[in-house]
């Protein structure tokens, strides 16, 4: 308790320093007969943003700070005020990092000396979700059966009446009876059957990023099964559109699950089956999102691995957004191992590789941008320690990202919470990761609020803050973490 304490106390001091730069910042400022607008203008930003620094609310770096300094024409006092804020951050940081230091020994020691395992929460939902899949397959099979022992128009419509049920619902009669008769008779697929089911799939991903992943998870685990039951008897001609589509959905269902075995196990058997179908582009999404997985479960070799093959297959893909998605991958598996210089040169190939004008929407990488590129640099470089240039990736993501994308901006909401947290500005991270809350209620993801949830617990020092007991009361009226959690 001592320690926490000390903590609130230093915090304190440096929302003083912070604010008093601020208050110098807006004195030479006015001395110089600067308005916020123009001295925006003449550093590239807006008039909030000199606002946001004089109000004490936002940080910049060394770098920053000598501009403004020469154009307020302070004579060095704003860098040297700089300076001395800088410093007291680091001091505070290190106190911050012994003490989580002291607390993991302590959860540690506990863990050890307990009778029985700590009770981790571990998300069930899509592992429970996965019988979608051998529900379909197992719905295909009893489908073929009754189709036998009927004449062939009752099959076929009591078929697609069981087909639209399982998730494929938005087809007009004709396609779903061209559909339920390729399910009753796999020899009879066809190209239009095929093209059916991938603009189902592309629907579907689409509202994966508005909806979230537990809302397009049964429907394509269902068209998981059904494509599956298809290849058997598929035509030879046509066998390898199929396999193509049903790597993009196995890739799919990897995107929309929390475990990381079954993540992985996905993810190969999307590669695996882009290989047989000789399609480079669903290759190289399979090889980025094992990439990712494995970042995420910080296996290096594994990243490193993937990371090569997907950059390989993006280029003989010929797709710019695919090969900006495995210049990114190929970040994340250096930010894994911890060499940042490498890590930020593939994060700039990853942004010159983007088109200049929209990329192709047919592309698996469609949803690929500069603000998903950005905040997926600010989490590799919080990774990597480096909260300022965080912070500078944050601030790019957010200015770059559509709001229609919950999912995606609520991501790069929570990323931009945790930067400015690791440059201690807790009032913005706290304001900032209560609006991706809200985001995250409208776009239901496991992997989401698990971020929001991890970025919270770094908050324990701050906990008796006004701001983070604002945020937990925010959180806990969003349903996203329990009052007697907090």
């Amino acid at each position: 308790m001592t320690d926490e304490v000390t903590l609130e106390g230093l915090r304190v001091d440096l929302d003083r320093q912070r604010a008093a730069l601020g208050r110098q910042l807006a004195d030479c400022r006015e001395a110089a007969e600067l308005s916020q607008a123009g001295l925006g203008r003449a550093i590239g930003e807006t008039r909030t943003s000199v606002s946001k620094v004089e109000n004490g609310r936002r940080g910049r770096d060394r770098s920053w700070w000598e501009r403004v300094d020469e154009l307020c024409r302070a004579g060095g006092g704003l860098v040297a005020a700089c300076a001395e804020l800088d410093w007291a951050i680091e001091v505070y940081r290190g106190r911050v990092s012994a003490l989580r230091r002291q607390r993991a020994k302590a959860r540690r020691d506990t863990v050890a000396s307990a009778s029985a395992p700590s009770r981790i929460w571990k998300p069930t939902g899509p592992r429970m979700s996965l019988d979608g899949e051998r529900l379909a397959e197992e719905l295909l099979r009893i489908m073929k059966r009754i189709a036998d022992a009927l004449p062939r128009r009752e099959a076929i419509r009591l078929v697609g009446v069981v087909t639209a049920a399982s998730g494929l619902s938005g087809l007009d009669w004709d396609e779903v009876e061209r559909l339920a008769g390729a399910v009753a008779a796999p020899r009879r697929v066809d190209r239009r059957v095929i093209d059916t089911l991938g603009r189902v799939l592309s629907d579907y991903r689409r509202r994966e990023s508005v909806l979230g992943p537990s809302e397009v998870l049964p429907p394509v685990l269902a068209m998981h099964g059904m494509v599956r039951g298809l290849r058997a008897e598929c035509p030879a001609a046509l066998l390898g559109l199929l396999l193509a589509l049903d790597s993009r959905i196995a890739s799919c269902i990897g995107d929309c699950l929390t475990d990381l075995a079954q993540v992985g196990a996905y993810f190969a058997d999307a590669r695996e089956v882009a290989h047989e179908a000789r399609d480079a582009a669903c290759g190289a999404y399979a090889a980025c999102s094992g990439t990712y997985a494995a970042y995420l479960e910080g296996d290096g070799c594994r990243a490193a691995d993937l990371s090569a093959a997907a950059r390989s297959l993006a280029a003989r893909a010929g797709d710019p957004l695919l090969v900006a998605m495995s210049e990114s991958m190929a970040a994340a598996a250096y930010a894994v191992e911890g060499d940042a210089q490498a890590c930020l040169r593939a994060c700039d190939r990853a942004q010159s590789a983007l088109p200049s004008g929209a990329g192709s929407a047919d592309s698996p990488a469609y949803f690929v941008h500069h603000g998903t590129l950005a905040s997926q640099r600010c989490a590799y470089l919080l990774q990597l320690n480096e909260p300022r240039l965080a912070l500078e990736a944050a601030t790019f993501a957010l200015d770059r990202y559509d709001p229609q994308y919950v999912g995606g901006h609520a991501r790069a909401q929570i990323r931009s919470s945790a930067a400015l947290l690791a440059n201690v500005e807790v009032d913005e991270a706290c304001r900032l990761l209560g609006e991706a809350a809200d985001r995250a209620v409208r776009c239901p993801s496991e992997r989401l609020t698990g971020e929001l949830r991890a970025v919270r617990t770094d908050m324990a020092p701050y906990a008796q803050t006004r701001a983070v007991r604002d945020l937990d009361a925010r959180l806990a009226a969003c349903g996203l973490v329990s009052p007697r959690s907090l």
